[in-house]
């Protein structure tokens, strides 16, 4: 062997078909770490890897056999020391003195498996990048949908809305005029006939007067319901305090509707974002029913109690999650109590248990509205002769923004969680 072939920097052998090693340079017998003598008149599958040498028996020799020459083929040399280098073979059939040998190069390529890689990879995030651009686009394309649909349901919301309006101006005005007129020709009739009516004249009258009387208790139940929404409130921060002493007062106290013995014992409450003038049409309704279903006879007590939790903004999307801050109130009174089978039925409009018991079931449909508008829920519970429970939930903060921290929007409140506040009232006071 010419000694510029046998240092020349890449790895040189030849083999007959019969797989036997006949010339290897010096350079291929460093980078393997074999003596000449230890590779001569071997199988030249002795220096490849398992793979390799399945690779030799069913691809690269049939190759050089069929078209006289391999290139750029990929090989794995096993070591001495069993180490293996990856390698690029070309190798060309060639007609010697001594017969047909097959002579090959070895190119070594310890970098390639890092670049077929790096290869791999690169082309990994491509599809990866292609796969996220196309639900990119779909997202996008979805969200365009919901977009034209939410565009359609805003727009049905704000004819129902007109259409709503023009009803509640029908109902509080251009209804009210016509029984007006009604209790005025009553008033006539009564007044220059009274003298020829008859007692079954006078029983008509009597029944035409208690339906007057009702449709004027329904007309203004109605317009009460639709005074919650009738007025433009803005979100600003309300004291829960202030809100519970102004329905007492106007309700109970300082010369408030009802005249009897009570006591509302309450926690001091946190401060919410909502709509102030709906919050206390809230607690003045709840304080109002426990006094229309409070015991004869006794002191109306009523405990207002609250908590901090978190609860998922979402309500009428699924599988979405955001969970914020929410004051969960407990309002218990100790009155008659109601049967819990109809619980879920109590905050119906103009729904009533009883037929008898005063009210016109209107005063439950406006707490669930209030509470609705500020995106809480209102739940009640009952024990008979035992008193009722509301428990009610509403957020901490109206706007839209990354929910707070529990501990942190607990912070402000830590003095008000640690105190409590008893309102204390007795007839007379």
């Amino acid at each position: 062997m010419e000694e510029l072939l046998d240092t020349a920097p890449c790895g040189f052998l030849s083999f007959t078909d019969h797989g036997i090693i006949v010339e290897i340079n010096t350079t291929l017998l460093e980078m393997l770490g074999y003596s000449r003598e230890e590779l001569t008149n071997q199988k030249v599958e002795s220096i490849f890897t398992v793979s390799s040498r399945i690779f030799y028996q069913t691809h690269f020799f049939p190759l050089i056999t069929l078209q006289g020459k391999a290139e750029e083929i990929f090989l794995s040399l096993r070591t001495k020391s069993k180490k293996d280098i990856p390698v690029l073979a070309n190798a060309v059939r060639r007609q010697r003195e001594a017969g047909i040998v097959n002579e090959c190069i070895l190119i070594p390529v310890p970098q390639r498996r890092k670049y077929e890689d790096e290869i791999l990879l690169a082309r990994r995030r491509a599809e990866e990048a292609l796969r996220s651009n196309e639900e990119l686009v779909a997202a996008k394309r979805e969200l365009e949908e919901h977009t034209q649909e939410l565009d359609r349901k805003i727009s049905r919301l704000e004819q129902t809305n007109r259409e709503h309006l023009r009803v509640s101006q029908i109902l509080f005005h251009d209804l009210r005029e016509p029984l007006r007129k009604i209790a005025t020709f009553m008033d006539l009739l009564l007044r220059e006939h009274e003298m020829h009516l008859t007692p079954n004249m006078r029983l008509l009258l009597d029944r035409i007067q208690a339906s007057f009387v009702r449709m004027e208790e329904l007309l203004r139940a109605l317009q009460q319901f639709a005074a919650v929404d009738s007025v433009e409130d803005l979100l600003v921060p309300v004291d829960l305090n202030e809100v519970v002493a102004t329905a007492e007062s106007a309700l109970l106290g300082n010369g408030g509707s009802y005249n009897i013995p009570y006591e509302i014992q309450s926690e001091t409450l946190p401060i919410i974002e909502g709509y102030h003038r709906q919050l206390v049409t809230l607690f003045s309704q709840l304080i109002d029913n426990s006094v229309k279903f409070r015991k004869p006879d006794s002191t109306l007590t009523i405990h207002i109690s609250h908590s901090l939790l978190q609860q998922n903004s979402f309500r009428a999307s699924k599988n979405r999650y955001r969970y914020i801050d929410f004051v969960k109130i407990t309002f218990h009174d100790n009155g008659i109590g109601f049967d819990n089978t109809y619980k879920n039925s109590l905050f119906q409009l103009l729904k009533k248990l009883d037929l008898n018991s005063p009210g016109l079931g209107i005063g439950l449909a406006i707490c669930k509205k209030v509470v609705e508008n500020h995106y809480g829920s209102i739940e009640a519970d009952a024990v008979i002769d035992q008193g009722a429970t509301f428990t009610i939930l509403l957020p901490l903060h109206q706007q839209v923004s990354p929910p707070v921290p529990m501990h942190a929007s607990t912070q402000s409140t830590v003095d008000m969680r640690n105190s409590s506040n008893s309102f204390h009232k007795e007839q007379g006071d």
